[in-house]
C-alpha cells in the first residue's frame, strides 16, 4: 500500500514538472521552410496568376527566365521544382512555369559528334530542325528574323564544308534534335556565334 502511494506521488510530481514546459511546436513543412528569406515577391500562390512563381500563367511571365514559355524559356527554376520559393523572385533567370515534359538531351556520343563539327556544319544540321520546330509550334513568323540572322552567320563562313557523312550515329543525332525545344536548339547554335545572334534570340523570346 505504501509503495502504491509512493508511485502515485511520483507520477503527480512528474506531471507537475512537465506542466512547466510548453508543448512542442508542430513540424515545419518543406514549403514553409522555403518561404524563409524570400526576396522581391511573395511565394507561389495558385490563386494569384500574376505571381512570378505561379506555374499557370505563361502569358504573364513575371521574370526574365520565363519569357517565351514553354518553347523559348530557360530551364526550370530548381527552387520551385523542389517545392519551395525562389529567392530571386521577379529577377530570376530560370523559368517559373510548369514543364510537362523533359527536354531531349544529347548523350555522350552525340556530344562528341557535335564537338567534331565546324560551326558551319553545326548550323547546317541544327537550323532545319529549328525551322521545323518553329513551324510546328506556330512560331515561324516570329522566329523568321532570328532564322535570317543564323543564315547570315552561316554565309559568313563562305565555302567552308557544310555536309556531314550520313551514318547511324548521325541519324540518331537528328532524332535527338527533332525532340528538342526551340530554346535547347538555340542554346547549342548560339554558343560559338556573335553577340548580334544572341541579341536576336533574346528579341524573339520577348516577342513571343
Amino acid at each position: 500500500m505504501a509503495k502504491l502511494s509512493s508511485d502515485i506521488d511520483s507520477l503527480n510530481s512528474l506531471k507537475a514538472c512537465l506542466g512547466r514546459f510548453p508543448p512542442p511546436a508542430p513540424p515545419v513543412r518543406p514549403l514553409e521552410m522555403g518561404n524563409i528569406g524570400t526576396i522581391g515577391s511573395p511565394c507561389p500562390n495558385p490563386g494569384n496568376p500574376g505571381n512570378p512563381g505561379n506555374p499557370g500563367n505563361p502569358g504573364n511571365p513575371g521574370n526574365p527566365g520565363s519569357l517565351g514559355h514553354p518553347e523559348l524559356c530557360r530551364r526550370p527554376c530548381v527552387y520551385l521544382v523542389k517545392g519551395g520559393c525562389c529567392r530571386l523572385g521577379v529577377s530570376c533567370n530560370f523559368c517559373h512555369h510548369a514543364h510537362l515534359a523533359l527536354d531531349s538531351k544529347l548523350d555522350q556520343k552525340q556530344r562528341r559528334t557535335l564537338q567534331k563539327m565546324t560551326t558551319c556544319q553545326m548550323l547546317a544540321v541544327f537550323l532545319p530542325h529549328f525551322q521545323n520546330r518553329a513551324h510546328q509550334m506556330g512560331l515561324l513568323r516570329q522566329a523568321t528574323p532570328f532564322i535570317c540572322k543564323l543564315e547570315e552567320e552561316m554565309r559568313s563562313y563562305g565555302t567552308q564544308e557544310k555536309n556531314i557523312a550520313e551514318d547511324r550515329h548521325i541519324r540518331r543525332f537528328h532524332a535527338a534534335l527533332s525532340r528538342m525545344s526551340l530554346a535547347t536548339l538555340a542554346k547549342h547554335m548560339l554558343e560559338p556565334l556573335s553577340e548580334e545572334a544572341n541579341q536576336a534570340f533574346e528579341a524573339l523570346r520577348e516577342n513571343v
